[in-house]
């Protein structure tokens, strides 16, 4: 018995130092606007923002430009491309999108500021992009570090009443005390349920800021 609670400190110990290292690992794999890799190979919204700049920049014509990159991105801005393909202007095809709360707004938002003022179209894709990064990095380290609080909540959880049963099953003085004496049993129930309550607590603290 003792060595399979060993074993048990042993496991703990090792998943508090790999779990946070696994997840930070994780955060540094390219995330696009469905997840870590793109659906069916299609462009991300970043190299949409990206090869529309590029090719503007190089001389192409800014309607042109957001046709090719929409033909390779079908679920970028459906409503967009829709709208597009009946002839519509850039504007209203642009007008067509319809917010989905997250950073293809802002890429649209910015292609309607350059399609008004095609000189800074580039310019102003460039620093989307730049701001699509940061909260995309912003929102994987949160994530990491909600792991890793999650990680730590267990294992401050779990440990003290791994500690409490070795302690019973290797000491017979321990036995003792538990069995005969009402305060250690008293102090026993009290640390148990403070250790719920804190598991309990910590679960609510992290999940509410996911």
């Amino acid at each position: 018995m003792s060595a399979w609670l060993a074993g048990v400190l042993a496991a703990l110990s090792a998943w508090t130092l790999l779990a946070p290292l696994a997840q930070r690992a994780s955060a540094r794999r390219p995330v696009t606007q469905h997840g870590p890799m793109a659906a069916g190979g299609e462009l991300d919204l970043v190299d949409v923002a990206e090869q529309i700049a590029r090719e503007t920049r190089a001389g192409a014509g800014a309607q042109q430009s957001i046709i090719d990159a929409l033909a390779r991105a079908p679920s970028f801005a459906p409503a967009v491309s829709t709208a597009m393909s009946r002839h519509a202007s850039l504007t209203d095809a642009l007008t067509a999108h319809r917010p989905h709360g997250d950073e293809r707004d802002l890429v649209v938002h910015a292609l309607r500021i350059g399609i008004a003022h095609t000189h800074v179209l580039p310019s102003v894709l460039d620093r989307a992009v730049v701001i699509v990064r940061e909260r995309r990095a912003w929102r994987l380290e949160r994530h990491a570090q909600a792991a890793q609080a999650r990680t730590s909540a267990r294992v401050l959880t779990v440990l003290p009443l791994v500690f409490a049963v070795w302690g019973a099953v290797s000491s017979p003085s321990v036995r003792d005390a538990y069995a005969t004496s009402p305060v250690t049993a008293a102090v026993a129930t009290v640390g148990v349920v403070l250790n719920l309550a804190g598991w309990w607590w910590m679960g609510r603290v992290v999940g509410s800021g996911r």
